[in-house]
């Protein structure tokens, strides 16, 4: 199978249009930036602090700060997610921005309406989102035990979030309860999916494979369910023995990806491979070995 492509970008990197051939097909493609959302963990206490009087306050933290380093830090309570979409008026580009944000310890979610929020990446590529209207849904954690309970919500009137260079991870505050001085400010530090880890890989010296995709693992053919890509570390449970076989994995695992996505570590044992490429990889995808049915 004879395959191509070419995508021409944008100035801005936010839009793509090309080709893709196959054999002798040749068929249209466009690109956007899809949605990207990150697993947050969030903490009190954590020296983080607001200045500034309603509506031009202002967040600030520091990550360097003994609060920061020995709050009792919540895992995986919040997913944020963000997208931009670019807008030409009158030959200039704008961005407007949709977010949402989850409880993962309550099940609850929302999604600020358009025109209730504003946002805002800057210079030095700190994300800040300010509700203009209204107030956030209410997010009952008080029956929740220990820390996790004195969290009165994550849903925030303000959120002021460092990206690192790449965009995998983030670490700021969120204003929560009131939107003013007096209102209660949590950190937060989270990370998404690294988007180069993408495609088919195998331990060294291994026949058996397996893919990742969109954050996935994906064992013959099949997602795994419950396994979740955060940062660079690939985590999953429950591979049944005709899975194991398959993909040459442990029931359960973590797998720690370079930043290239090119290889990985298998963090019980030691033990490492890497990505399938060329004509490995063009003979998978030929027979759907991996996950030809998605």
């Amino acid at each position: 199978m004879d395959s191509a492509g070419r995508l021409q970008f944008a100035p801005d990197l936010s839009v793509a249009q090309g080709t893709l051939t196959i054999d002798d097909n040749v068929v249209a493609v466009a690109a956007d930036l899809p949605p990207i959302t990150y697993a947050c963990a969030v903490a009190r206490n954590t020296g983080t602090y607001v200045t500034g009087v309603a509506p031009a306050l202002q967040l600030h933290w520091d990550l360097t700060s003994a609060d920061w380093d020995s709050a009792d830090w919540q895992q995986n309570v919040l997913q944020f997610t963000y997208q931009m979409q670019p807008q030409t008026i009158v030959g200039q580009t704008f961005y407007d921005f949709s977010v949402s944000f989850r409880d993962e310890q309550t099940g609850a979610t929302w999604s600020p309406a358009d025109g209730k929020f504003g946002c805002l990446i800057d210079q030095n590529s700190v994300f800040a989102m300010t509700l203009a209207s209204g107030s956030p849904p209410l997010d009952n954690r008080l029956w929740l035990a220990g820390e996790a309970g004195k969290i009165v919500t994550v849903f925030p009137y303000q959120i002021a979030l460092q990206l690192s260079a790449t965009a995998i991870d983030l670490q700021g505050a969120a204003l929560t309860v009131a939107n003013a001085q007096y209102g209660v400010t949590l950190g937060v530090s989270g990370s998404t999916a690294s988007p180069s880890i993408n495609g088919y890989y195998a331990q060294g010296g291994s026949e058996s494979n397996f893919g990742v995709h969109n954050g996935t693992l994906y064992v013959a053919g099949s997602p795994v369910m419950g396994s979740r890509l955060v940062g660079a570390k690939l985590s999953w449970q429950g591979l049944d023995a005709k899975a194991q076989q398959a993909s040459g994995l442990p029931p359960a695992g973590t797998l720690l990806f370079d930043t290239t996505g090119e290889r990985f570590t298998l963090t019980e044992t030691g033990t490492g491979g890497g990505r399938i490429v060329d004509e490995a990889a063009e003979a998978l995808i030929a027979r759907g070995a991996v996950w030809g049915g998605m």
